[in-house]
């Protein structure tokens, strides 16, 4: 996948969750757009090595073989944290991951919105 089409995925899952009418329905969206995230993470040579990402995205559930104690969830979400905030003590450095996470959080309507005025 390139990044274009990685991004064109990810609008169009936005518009997919926004119109969910079921919760479950909507983490499925969203755990689609996750793995493609890190599918294409993968593919430009990023790593996580505390982790078996491989494992991780293509597990079936958490007792798969590979996955971390901590469940799929729980991981991704470890490295979606310290992917957002690579000047933290356990952060990671990933801008082009970092940018598309930003994208998905804006696609999904979860971004926080600021509004500069002249008054502040």
């Amino acid at each position: 996948m390139t990044r274009q089409q990685l991004i064109s995925l990810i609008n169009a899952n936005g518009h997919r969750y926004l119109a969910c009418e079921e919760d479950w329905e909507a983490e499925i969206i969203e755990w689609q757009t996750l793995v493609a995230i890190f599918e294409y993470g993968m593919a430009t040579g990023f790593e996580a090595h505390e982790y078996n990402l491989r494992a991780i995205l293509d597990a079936v559930d958490d007792d798969s073989p590979g996955v971390p104690s901590m469940g799929c969830e729980a991981a991704l979400t470890d490295l979606i944290e310290r992917i957002s905030a690579p000047e933290g003590e356990r952060g990671i450095d990933a801008p082009e991951l970092q940018d598309m996470l930003v994208l998905m959080e804006t696609a999904f309507g979860r971004a926080e919105i600021r509004i500069e005025t002249d008054d502040h």
